[in-house]
């Protein structure tokens, strides 16, 4: 019986291991324009759900510490932690659970400086709860929402 449970456990890695792999491979392979799109991080941010516009530039796949990152226009970046259930067809990114994701950007029509630099993290607390850490400047804000049903990271095609 112990030898059975045993076994359950190293197949139960062996498949996550798998899937991770397949995952950094598809990204890895993916092909991206430049193109603008919409982002929504677990339908809060960034702002609100597709609320701007974001033109990318390229993507960086760290396989190892198992992190996609995606640089936009504007020093915008957007950084995915051990990324789960990833679909990405040409430009269009769909992650269906991470462990946290980071929203890094400028406040608009403003010099870029360390006073106008936003940071955005979502941490996932468990599967229906994400805490919310803003940090602007030497301000810090926090508050937990409910993330039931609801993916990572979603983008849309903007029209431009």
């Amino acid at each position: 019986m112990f030898k059975c449970l045993i076994n359950k456990i190293k197949e139960k890695k062996r498949r996550k291991e798998e899937e991770e792999r397949q995952v950094a491979e598809r990204i890895k392979n993916a092909r991206m324009t430049a193109t603008s799109m919409g982002i929504s991080i677990w339908n809060a941010g960034p702002g609100k759900s597709y609320d701007g516009t974001y033109k990318f530039l390229r993507k960086e796949i760290d396989t190892g510490n198992n992190i996609i990152t995606i640089y936009f226009a504007e020093n915008e970046k957007l950084t995915i932690v051990n990324p789960l259930g990833v679909l990405w067809e040409g430009v269009l990114i769909t992650v269906d659970d991470a462990d946290k994701v980071i929203w890094e950007q400028y406040d608009y029509d403003k010099p870029q400086s360390e006073e106008t630099f936003n940071r955005t993290e979502f941490v996932k607390i468990d599967r229906n709860h994400v805490k919310i850490i803003f940090t602007r400047y030497n301000n810090k804000k926090e508050e937990i929402i409910n993330i039931s049903n609801k993916r990572a990271v979603e983008t849309l095609q903007s029209p431009l």
